[in-house]
């Protein structure tokens, strides 16, 4: 496999078909009809003690579903709000508006509001939905362990071809792309926020 200039193999992803997300995504978005995978990302760097969260390979990573599934559309919510308060609100409703709002929120601020759900559309069509696992808050089992990582909802056409696409993305950016591996048994279900 031919590697673009500056790519570094500490910023790995990994696609994980099969997986078993965590939780749902917000806002009532149907997903029971699609397939599931996980987008893994490590948040270790050998030069540093403290985890990275690798913005821009993520953000490359969420451009490479927006290309496959065709999305005309990414809206992405932000973690509800918990508290004694936020009982009283009707609607924990924080979306902030598109994937690229999200980013230069992100790149303004590192200390930014974590996201919860992302949803693709085409058209008013809902083709992919995202939830955050945050397993380097957690740690869990391999392949998860300290990682960033995106559970996907996706029809199976697209995420036959999302390999392909992502790989050329995250490369792009400067991360390296691991490949693809099958889902352990009942794995996803340990997983913890």
């Amino acid at each position: 496999m031919a590697f673009a200039a500056g790519v570094d193999k500490e910023r790995s992803v990994l696609l994980v078909r099969g997986h078993q997300p965590a939780r749902p995504p917000l806002g009532g978005v149907e997903t029971a009809a699609m397939t599931t995978l996980a987008i893994v990302q490590s948040t270790h760097r050998s030069s540093r003690p403290d985890l990275v969260l690798d913005h821009p390979v993520w953000f490359a990573c969420m451009e490479a579903v927006k290309a496959v599934v065709g999305a005309s559309v990414v809206q992405v919510w932000l973690e509800p709000r918990r508290g004694f308060w936020s009982w009283l609100r009707r609607s924990n409703d924080r979306s902030i508006g598109s994937l690229e709002d999200y980013m230069n929120r992100v790149q303004a601020n590192h200390d930014t509001d974590d996201w919860h759900t992302i949803v693709w559309r085409k058209e008013r069509d809902v083709v992919a939905a995202a939830t955050c696992e945050r397993w380097y808050q957690t740690g869990g089992p391999a392949p998860y362990h300290d990682s960033y990582t995106t559970s996907l909802f996706l029809s199976r056409p697209a995420a036959v071809r999302l390999g392909a696409v992502l790989q050329v993305s995250v490369n792009r950016a400067g991360g390296f792309y691991a490949g693809v591996v099958d889902a352990q048994p009942s794995a996803g279900a340990r997983a913890r926020r």
